[in-house]
């Protein structure tokens, strides 16, 4: 097989970002801890894929999103955020939020699946977030099960934890699905981003005790193809 030349030079960024990532693996707790109590209090397996479910634009995403950014500048764990739709303005988590943070930006569902196939394969980062949201439903359609196997293969093999975030229930499996509830009014405007982030309804969909045996196939250490 022939080396991708995009994967080498995702694993150079990787280093040159996060040299202490390679220096030391992850620690061998079994949780992730984020800083962020909502989050935290659920608990966050290591080596596993979980869903955010946020069903309405107002239910918090984009506040639970800048908490973790801002979290893991402070608490100084290395993040990756995978852009589906491009949306995303750094200026909604501050300057100093982004220190810690591997932004990669795409423009298609099919594209963000990729990096965050190249970055869970190279394993040196223990927290990922690949942001669906705003992605097109035909789009997330062809994302099929065997996809969502082998990143759960891959986060399981690296210990890390990929956090995906959609707009409803979209990944086969996930070891943990969460759903974003009530819808802020304008109201909540006026109070501070902690104070908001307290308030913020967070329910366990479904949570899986242990992981899934891997179910990605013979092909599962291949990355995925172009096209």
């Amino acid at each position: 097989m022939t080396t991708n030349p995009k994967l080498h030079e995702l694993r150079r960024t990787l280093l040159e970002k996060f040299p202490e990532a390679h220096a030391a693996r992850f620690s061998q707790t079994e949780c992730f801890t984020t800083g962020l109590p909502c989050l935290d209090r659920i608990g966050l397996p290591k080596g596993s894929l979980i869903e955010l479910v946020a069903p309405r634009p107002s239910s918090g995403s984009m506040l639970l999103l800048t908490s973790l950014l801002q979290s893991a500048s402070h608490n100084r764990y290395p993040l990756a955020f995978i852009d589906g739709h491009d949306s995303f303005d750094p200026q909604s988590a501050g300057q100093s939020a982004c220190h810690e943070l591997l932004w990669v930006r795409c423009q298609k569902a099919q594209q963000a699946i990729k990096a965050a196939d190249l970055i869970l394969r190279d394993g040196n980062l223990p927290f990922a977030i690949l942001d669906l949201q705003l992605n097109a439903l035909n789009e997330l359609r062809r994302i099929a099960n065997p996809v969502w196997f082998r990143l759960q293969s891959l986060t399981r093999r690296s210990s890390a934890v990929c956090l995906v975030m959609t707009s409803r229930a979209l990944v086969g499996s996930p070891r943990l699905r969460l759903h974003l509830g009530e819808s802020y009014q304008l109201s909540h405007l006026e109070q501070q981003p902690k104070k908001l982030l307290h308030q913020i309804s967070l329910n366990v969909q479904r949570r899986r005790r242990s992981p899934l045996p891997d179910q990605a196939g013979e092909h599962s250490g291949n990355a995925l193809p172009d096209g």
